[in-house]
C-alpha cells in the first residue's frame, strides 16, 4: 500500500520526498512524469515539488521561492543529466553483459540519490503550511504546475492529478478547527 498523500495524524502532510515517492508509485503517474521529462523537458522532481507545495497547504510558490527552486534544479541537473545520459547509453550493452548491467544499476542509484538530494533542497526552501481546505490545496497544487512549464499537456497532468485526487477524495477536507 502506498503512503498517504494527504495530511495524516496531527494534520501533518508528508514531507516532500515521501509525497513524491508515493505519488510517483500511483498507477500511470510514473509514465506521465517520464513523458513530460522526455518529450517536454520537465524536471520531474521540480514538478512533484510544485504539486506537493500546493497540495500540502503551502500554496503556489511565489516568485522568490520559484527562482530559488529553479537555481537548485539547475545545479542538480548538472549532476543528474550526465548520470542519466550514461545510464541510457549503457542500456543496449547491459542487455548482453552482466557487468555492464551492474554498472548501469549503480548509475541509476546515483541518479536517484541526486534527485532525492534535490527534493531535500527544495523542501528546505518550502513555504509554511497555510491552507487546510482540501479543495483549495488541490487547486493550488494544480496552479503550481505552471511554474514547471506553462504548456504542459493536459492528459499527462490529468494522470498525475488522478493519483493525487484519489487519496484526497478518500480523506475529504480537514475540518478541524485550529487555535
Amino acid at each position: 500500500m502506498a503512503a498517504s498523500l494527504t495530511p495524516g495524524g496531527r494534520g501533518r502532510h508528508p514531507g516532500l520526498t515521501a509525497f513524491a515517492v508515493a505519488l510517483y508509485a500511483r498507477p500511470g503517474v510514473a509514465a506521465a512524469c517520464l513523458h513530460l521529462q522526455d518529450r517536454h523537458g520537465v524536471d520531474v522532481p521540480l514538478l512533484l515539488a510544485l504539486v506537493w507545495h500546493g497540495a500540502s497547504g503551502r500554496g503556489v510558490p511565489g516568485r522568490v521561492r520559484a527562482a530559488a527552486w529553479r537555481r537548485s534544479v539547475r545545479r542538480w541537473r548538472r549532476v543528474v543529466g550526465p548520470l542519466r545520459a550514461a545510464r541510457r547509453a549503457l542500456k543496449p550493452l547491459a542487455a548482453r553483459d552482466a557487468a555492464v548491467l551492474r554498472l548501469r544499476k549503480a548509475i541509476l542509484a546515483a541518479e536517484l540519490d541526486a534527485e532525492f538530494l534535490l527534493l531535500r533542497d527544495l523542501e528546505r526552501d518550502a513555504g509554511a503550511v497555510r491552507v487546510r481546505d482540501a479543495a483549495l490545496r488541490y487547486g493550488h497544487a494544480h496552479a503550481a504546475t505552471a511554474l514547471a512549464r506553462r504548456d504542459l499537456p493536459p492528459q499527462a497532468l490529468t494522470r498525475i492529478f488522478s493519483g493525487l485526487r484519489a487519496d484526497s477524495q478518500n480523506q475529504g477536507p480537514d475540518r478541524r478547527r485550529t487555535g
